[in-house]
């Protein structure tokens, strides 16, 4: 099993925040608006598939 890469930290922390400022938007009223939210949850989740995908890719 390899190491997990600060990418993959990143994207894991991203998607964590994302999901809770849509599912408790009272804890994060930062003004954002949720599409700005969902945004960050389909990158977190596009960079996860791509680390997923190198790390199949070199064993």
């Amino acid at each position: 099993m390899s190491r997990t890469t600060d990418t993959e930290r990143g994207a894991h922390i991203a998607l964590e925040t994302a999901v809770c400022a849509l599912v408790q938007p009272d804890l994060f009223d930062a003004g954002l608006p949720p599409s700005f939210w969902h945004a960050i949850e389909m990158a977190a989740h596009d960079q996860l598939d791509e680390v997923m995908a190198y790390k199949a890719a070199f064993r």
